[in-house]
């Protein structure tokens, strides 16, 4: 049998942390779903500078705009 990779208790430990704060964040937005949703999208944006460069940045709520001027609608987490 094949030995596990490190790599894999990694990832198993970083989806369980997802999937408890998505539990508690679908407990609460029954409560206030937009607060909820801007946290959802916070968790995400969070989850990725660990493992984007801080050369690029991550954020929240924007909006894309062309070269010909053209905007993109409100977007949640953006790199």
């Amino acid at each position: 049998m094949k030995e596990k990779h490190e790599l894999f208790d990694f990832m198993k430990d970083i989806k369980s942390g997802i999937e408890s704060e998505f539990y508690r964040l679908k407990k609460w937005s029954m409560e206030d779903p937009g607060t909820a949703g801007d946290q959802v999208e916070e968790t995400w944006a969070n989850l990725l500078r660990q493992w984007i460069p801080e050369k690029y940045p991550i954020v929240t709520k924007g909006r894309l705009i062309d070269s010909r001027g053209r905007k993109s609608g409100q977007l949640d987490v953006i790199i």
